[in-house]
């Protein structure tokens, strides 16, 4: 009986990355368009604003791929209204960049910046960042935790906020060339924007597997 010579050998600092189920445009889209608000009127007043703050977020969430830390470091003087932009400044882990607003984003963003956080802040403290922890929310990480609670209960696929970034990366590489996307995600090399190519592809393979089933 013959051995095989690689039976006993072990591979290490392979790094596998975790797939998500990727949520299409329209999936992510309606995680915004959907938000609730009503359930918040008849609580109290922060509450509601609190609600209004997280519908802005979720809109970064779902169109430009932001992670936590990049909410954590977004000030006021990062929007940019009317360039229709907003900077996004670098960290320990992504390069700074600037991306588009969508032309809702800009409005929404508007009725934020001079209504909805003021009226915050007159209840919380003073800051220059853009979004204000409210009561014992523990910050934006309190902030985007109490997000992606609502955010399940709309869209049972959504399992993590990361799956967020993941979905709307894996779109930008059928839209844009890789550099791009590089550019756009933050990613500080092009090895770590490859790797969302493995979500298009499977994704193709259910378009294949969909039109022309195995038979």
């Amino acid at each position: 009986m013959s051995s095989n010579p690689a039976e006993h050998i072990k591979l290490y600092g392979t790094n596998r990355r975790n797939l998500y189920n990727i949520l299409s445009i329209e999936e992510l889209e309606k995680l915004y368009y959907q938000y609730p608000l009503d359930h918040v009127f008849h609580q109290r007043e922060i509450l509601k604003l609190a609600a209004k703050q997280n519908k802005i977020i979720t809109g970064l969430l779902v169109w430009q791929g932001l992670r936590t830390e990049d909410l954590c470091r977004l000030t006021v003087a990062d929007v940019k209204l009317r360039e229709g932009k907003i900077h996004i400044p670098g960290g320990r882990k992504t390069e700074r960049r600037t991306l588009e607003l969508k032309a809702h984003q800009v409005i929404d963003m508007m009725d934020f910046l001079y209504e909805t956080r003021k009226e915050i802040m007159s209840r919380t403290k003073e800051s220059n960042q853009l979004f204000i922890g409210v009561e014992g929310s523990s910050g934006i990480f309190g902030v985007t935790r109490s997000i992606i609670r609502q955010l399940k209960k709309q869209q049972p696929k959504l399992i993590r906020i990361e799956q967020i970034r993941a979905s709307v990366i894996t779109h930008w590489i059928k839209q844009y060339n890789l550099r791009k996307v590089q550019y756009m995600a933050g990613h500080r090399y092009i090895s770590s924007t490859e790797k969302f190519k493995v979500n298009d592809i499977e994704g193709l393979q259910d378009e294949v597997n969909k039109y022309h089933p195995i038979s």
